[in-house]
């Protein structure tokens, strides 16, 4: 696909009458001329990269964890990511709800790592206090950290925030519910799951240490 320069996407912004323009300027103080440069400057760095298609995972590693009580992890945002050509035309960043499912992603691992993958699945219940405190753009990271709180019989309540150089981003507090699927037990759906959900987890961040509390 060819890319569109900053001044035709401009145009067609002006066509479109966008709404966007008063909700920047009412919300962070950055006029037309400064959004002008950040577009020209984030296009010139995206120009360096592929386009990639959309990716689900919203965690790159896992810096810190101790299962089931706290994991900390980054998600670096990429120039070359698909929805950044539409999210937004001259003001590219991370949609709020892939800064939310970061969150999610985090605790769900800080979960199943608790209970060493032993429940099949993992649900989210509930999302409460969700606040969002900044925009995160091509080339910066977001810091995630997950930490249990309050735990019910089945239900866990994760405490999550991600910043950006000390700045929170996105924070919310997470309720998580452990539990099976539901099939015959002669199916073997769990235990299927069980094996690749920690497939999945060694694939993407490594082996979880048998005694060790960091990884």
């Amino acid at each position: 696909m060819q890319q569109r320069s900053c001044q035709s996407l401009a145009k067609e912004a002006e066509l479109q009458k966008t709404t966007l323009e008063p909700f920047f300027a009412g919300n962070y103080g950055k006029g037309p001329q400064w959004r002008a440069q950040h577009c020209q400057q984030t296009a010139a760095f995206a120009g360096d990269y592929p386009r990639q298609p959309m990716k689900y995972c919203q965690i790159d590693e896992i810096i810190s964890l101790q299962p089931g009580e706290k994991l900390v992890a980054q998600r670096t945002l990429r120039p070359g990511e698909d929805y950044l050509q539409d999210h937004f035309p001259r003001f590219p960043v991370m949609p709020g709800v892939m800064m939310l499912e970061a969150l999610h992603q985090a605790a769900i691992w800080l979960v199943r790592t608790g209970d060493n993958f032993r429940s099949p699945l993992v649900l989210l219940r509930e999302a409460r206090s969700v606040k969002f405190g900044d925009f995160l753009s091509p080339g910066e990271t977001l810091q995630i950290t997950a930490q249990a709180i309050k735990s019910d019989g089945r239900l866990t309540t994760v405490k999550a925030t991600a910043e950006k150089a000390g700045r929170v981003t996105v924070s919310a507090r997470l309720i998580l519910e452990q539990c099976e699927s539901g099939d015959p037990e002669y199916l073997g759906t769990d235990d299927d799951i069980r094996t690749r959900i920690r497939a999945q987890f060694t694939k993407l961040f490594g082996e979880l240490p048998g005694n060790s509390k960091q990884l």
